[in-house]
């Protein structure tokens, strides 16, 4: 029974001891700790009882009292999740005392591996090697039980008190356990948590209690590396880089350098391994850089295999919105859901997905977000960025960018160099500290155009994240905003009775930009969903409703086209891909007018085709741009193909831009015919001529029972070259005699 000035400390430390099913006992006045190993077996002091941790009260010191004359253990808690000891992909975080491990445990409950020190040194102690009896010699050793944590390729944080940054001891401390662990291959990091403004100093649990459990993952995110991050043999017993390295090392600790990623880390190993080489700084610049790129850069000359590339249409990564290597601002009212959207684009770049119902670039994505703070961190996870994707590859996240601070702006381009070829920057106000007002011209010139030039010289795309002026319905600021970009897109409300609606517009009209491209106007849908990830309403499904520009292409057709490039295993021409569809030819014989017409004008089309001279254009999705099921062949059922390629039930197409006298949106007069075989039965299909290839045409349909026509037409053109559609397929399989 824990008494109630028991009680009262533990939740001041944010623990609640129900949760750990009676594991803290009463002993006295004391509060008794048991230490378990990963398996809950209890450890053994030196007269063989249980080994305990002691806090006596009235409070007062030590804090804590281990058991005498035992030596030391670690902290193991009991609700540490299984497996998580073992496994080197989660972080290990070493903190001083149990309680706060406990405190980290129920409150940031996965993700990492908590592990308590009895104290900052205690990571050895006296004991010999059998881990029971004290060494006759005094000699210290690290802890047998930490010696059992596999520790190679893993993150090992630690996580002490507030006062590791003045308190020599502590920081000593640190950069030994630092020192250890990378000579078990771990790459040591620690985490300088801040005092409070009124002194007080903070420990994990205190930090906890005070700030909340995602402010301390944001402390735990940034944490610095300690002390040179290369292999061990390279380094002295005290961290330094060795001064006697043979050219083996020297190639090992340049190929190690050029795996850092912080930008400050880099420079600073850089300059220490310049000066203990003997090289002139430039030099060893130019090797880590050729060694960061080894295997991928080619020289200046083109090779034989992009010779062989087909000439695709790659400049865009959302095509009328966002080309690759630019920038765009999207400006809205507060709440209106840019934020929001911004994610929805980066998770599908990231995982390769479509972005309102259209296919994107596969891209590693950097979200600098500088201004929601904790806020982020909850909507990321309702995202689910942190489960679908690496942090730290597939993408990372930034909460301080400062375009002022010269450190900042070598590490931004550092990364975009190595890979991150994305960058969300939320919101543009908070990119620099200069007392600049947003409102005047040299916001755009020292701001927004050095910011544009920061990212696109290196060959970065990014989607700047801007506010409206209150009231205004405009984007804050004055037009040079605007001249700094390659594109400016607004985000309104249609109705401002529903906030579910919203219209995303490069139109002039609605102070929008877009250099070189056609203007947009689209009709987007917000739906607040429950996240599948952390099961909050975080979550937003965004869907594209219809295009509303003048001139506007025909949505439910651009859908069906794309979803049979899908498919595809050649290059088709428009005619092809038109009798696919089913499409009718125009009164003049040539191809459909509504499919020629968008394969001139929406770059939509256009990024699938493939011009060659004195040839017929062809058009082609390569498959890294097609949808992950796609890739993996996962086999599409009927609904699939129902929802992409089947047009609506209407005889032709609306364009909602365009209204007649009397209001109501004009139609093209030729009709549209069913696509989907399934729904056509009441159509006339000839049999198609298999030119000698009936046993391969019946060897697909029937190794391949149930899938959809249209998709069987697809393999059957791709083994025979027998030109066939779905409707064939399914009028064949009608007419096959029974036997």
């Amino acid at each position: 029974m824990k008494s109630s000035e028991h009680l009262a400390y533990l939740k001041e430390r944010g623990v609640d001891p129900a949760r750990l099913g009676g594991h803290y006992f009463t002993d006295g006045s004391d509060l008794c700790i048991p230490y378990c190993d990963p398996q809950g077996k209890p450890y053994k002091d030196s007269r063989g009882n249980p080994y305990r941790v002691r806090r006596p009260f009235p409070t007062g010191k030590p804090k804590f009292k281990a058991p005498p004359a035992s030596g030391s253990r670690p902290y193991f808690s009991p609700l540490m999740p299984e497996g998580y000891l073992d496994d080197i992909n989660i972080p290990l975080v070493l903190i001083e005392g149990p309680v706060k491990v406990d405190s980290c445990f129920q409150n940031i409950p996965t993700g990492y591996c908590f592990v308590g020190l009895t104290g900052t040194w205690n990571i050895r102690d006296h004991r010999g090697e059998d881990g029971i009896t004290v060494d006759p010699k005094g000699e210290t050793r690290i802890l047998p039980e930490m010696k059992a944590i596999p520790m190679k390729g893993r993150k090992v944080i630690i996580l002490f008190d507030s006062d590791i940054a003045d308190n020599k001891s502590v920081a000593q401390a640190a950069r030994a356990i630092a020192n250890w662990a990378r000579g078990r291959g771990g790459s040591p990091s620690r985490v300088n948590l801040p005092n409070e403004l009124d002194g007080r100093k903070n420990g994990a649990d205190d930090f906890l209690v005070r700030h909340g459990a995602d402010q301390l993952i944001l402390k735990i995110e940034s944490s610095k590396v300690i002390g040179f991050p290369l292999p061990s043999p390279l380094l002295t017993d005290d961290g330094d880089i060795r001064s006697d390295l043979d050219p083996t090392e020297t190639e090992e600790a340049i190929f190690a350098t050029a795996q850092i990623a912080d930008i400050g880390v880099l420079d600073s190993v850089t300059r220490r391994l310049f000066k203990k080489l003997g090289r002139s700084y430039q030099e060893l610049i130019i090797q880590i850089e050729e060694a960061r790129t080894q295997g991928e850069d080619a020289g200046f000359l083109v090779t034989d295999e992009k010779l062989n590339q087909p000439n695709i249409d790659s400049c865009w990564v959302v095509p009328e919105l966002l080309p690759r290597g630019e920038v765009t601002v999207l400006a809205a009212d507060s709440d209106t859901g840019k934020s929001l959207l911004g994610y929805d684009l980066c998770r599908a770049l990231i995982t390769g997905k479509k972005w309102l119902g259209f296919s994107v670039p596969k891209m590693r994505v950097l979200i600098l977000q500088l201004e929601e703070g904790a806020c982020s961190i909850s909507r990321l996870k309702a995202h689910g960025f942190f489960d679908f994707a690496t942090k730290g590859v597939e993408w990372d996240l930034g909460d301080s960018f400062d375009l002022a601070k010269p450190r900042h702006r070598q590490q931004l381009q550092s990364m975009i160099r190595s890979g991150f070829d994305f960058i969300m920057v939320d919101p543009l106000r908070a990119v620099s500290s200069l007392a600049i007002d947003e409102n005047t011209a040299e916001f755009g010139k020292r701001v927004v155009r050095r910011l544009r030039k920061l990212i696109t010289e290196e060959g970065g795309t990014a989607l700047i994240i801007h506010h409206n002026s209150r009231g205004s319905g405009k984007y804050a600021g004055n037009g040079d905003i605007k001249a700094a970009v390659w594109g400016l897109a607004a985000l309104r409300l249609v109705d401002a009775n529903d906030t579910s609606i919203l219209h995303l517009s490069t139109l002039k009209v609605h102070d929008g930009k877009a250099r070189d491209a056609d203007p947009i106007l689209w009709r987007l849908q917000r739906t607040r969903v429950e996240s599948k990830w952390d099961g909050s309403d975080n979550d937003c499904k965004w869907e594209l409703l219809s295009m509303e520009q003048f001139q506007s292409p025909d949505l439910p057709l651009l859908k069906r086209f794309e979803a049979l490039l899908e498919q595809q295993t050649k290059e088709l021409t428009l005619r092809e891909i038109a009798s696919r569809l089913e499409l009718p030819d125009g009164p003049d014989g040539k191809v459909n007018p509504t499919l020629r017409t968008m394969s001139a004008k929406t770059a939509l089309i256009r990024q699938w085709a493939i011009k060659k001279r004195g040839k017929t254009t062809t058009y082609w999705m390569p498959y890294d741009r097609r949808s992950i099921a796609v890739q993996q062949g996962i086999p599409g059922s009927a609904a699939f193909l129902d929802n992409q390629l089947t047009p609506p039930t209407n005889k032709g197409v609306l364009r909602g831009n365009q209204r007649s006298t009397q209001g109501e949106p004009l139609v093209e007069s030729w009709p549209r015919v069913n696509s989907d075989p399934l729904k056509s039965r009441d159509i006339h299909t000839p049999l198609p001529n298999l030119n000698g290839h009936a046993d391969a045409v019946w060897d697909v349909i029937d190794n391949n029972p149930g899938l959809h026509p249209a998709r069987l037409a697809n393999m059957i053109y791709a083994e025979t070259n027998v030109e066939i559609n779905g409707s064939q397929v399914l009028e064949l399989i009608k007419s096959r005699p029974l036997n």
